[in-house]
């Protein structure tokens, strides 16, 4: 479901279109929380490299 959610979101930037009747809230709080841990990711990546 993570992944499909991933897809979903890069497709069109609209979670709620395509994850089953996600609410929309709960859609968004989980989006938010994607992107924090991709920030993370690539600040971690960021440093190792530099």
């Amino acid at each position: 479901m993570f992944g499909l959610l991933c897809i979903c979101f890069v497709q069109d930037g609209t979670l709620t279109l395509r994850t089953g009747g996600l609410p929309f809230a709960q859609a968004f709080h989980f989006t938010q929380a994607w992107t924090k841990m991709a920030q993370g990711s690539l600040t971690v990546t960021d440093r190792r490299h530099g």
